[in-house]
């Protein structure tokens, strides 16, 4: 029995171990910090005192054929910390762009937030995630309808995944981290999907097993080069147009001119 003890943790010994650097950025005061602690400790304080800088903590699990250990870089809010966000995005795999459900300035933001970080890393994984859905279920219906239309828009645009969270409740807190693994190494996640804003927390992710759609630039050429094509195709029968025109002058006036000819001879 030893031996096959002995066994199994000499092949957990051998488990490659892969660091998956991940970024949470948004808005300050909105959940950032309060989402990571009670992911990594489980923990849930409303008294977290606000990020200055950069803030990193991590977690290991294991995966079937490796050990993944998370590193968690919270961004503070404040744009004064905007000159850590190249330390914070460095070889990141993925970023949660969190806003507070109930702010609807802090989801406004997030695209300030994408564009930001796209400038400095092009291939993370996005993770759009609403905080604080405790206090947003207590909203009217209407409200519900709005964020959750927007914040959608902002997800497909993204190409990414949209979770709705409360760290107060403990709601889809793991469930992010997971959609995160998940993302960065396309496994498939077990977590059911939830739609109905007015009855359920968000939780949408078939985006990460979608390939995200490329511009169509070839078409876009063959459209140009038709355009082009037609307008050489004009060009050259206005220029052919002009020089039959041209044409008929000069044999008027040889025609003229053998007139006037003619006359001189008589």
């Amino acid at each position: 029995m030893s031996n096959l003890k002995q066994h199994f943790e000499d092949a957990d010994a051998q488990k490659q171990v892969i660091i998956v650097k991940v970024a949470i950025v948004g808005d300050s005061q909105i959940g950032k910090t309060t989402l990571m602690v009670k992911y990594i400790e489980d923990k849930f304080d409303e008294e977290f005192i606000e990020t200055l800088g950069l803030n990193v903590m991590e977690k290991s699990f294991e995966l079937k054929n490796c050990i993944a250990n998370l590193q968690i870089y919270d961004l503070g809010g404040q744009r004064q910390f905007a000159e850590l966000m190249p330390t914070a995005l460095e070889g990141t795999k993925a970023v949660i762009f969190a806003f507070n459900l109930i702010q609807k300035a802090s989801l406004i933001s997030i695209k300030r937030w994408y564009k930001d970080a796209r400038k400095l890393n092009k291939v993370f994984k996005p993770i759009l995630v609403g905080t604080k859905y405790d206090l947003f279920e207590q909203k009217d219906n209407a409200y519900k309808l709005e964020i959750t239309k927007t914040a959608r828009a902002y997800a497909e645009n993204m190409h990414s995944p949209l979770i709705m969270c409360s760290s107060k409740t403990s709601t889809h807190v793991k469930q992010v981290f997971t959609i995160v693994v998940g993302s960065v190494f396309q496994i498939k996640i077990k977590s059911k999907q939830k739609h109905d804003e007015d009855e359920e927390p968000i939780l949408e992710y078939d985006v990460i097993y979608k390939k995200k759609k490329k511009k169509d630039k070839k078409k876009k050429k063959k459209k140009k080069t038709k355009k082009e094509r037609k307008d050489r195709k004009k060009k050259k029968h206005d220029n052919k147009s002009s020089s039959t025109d041209s044409g008929s002058d000069s044999t008027e006036s040889d025609d003229n001119s053998d007139q006037d000819d003619e006359k001189g001879g008589d």
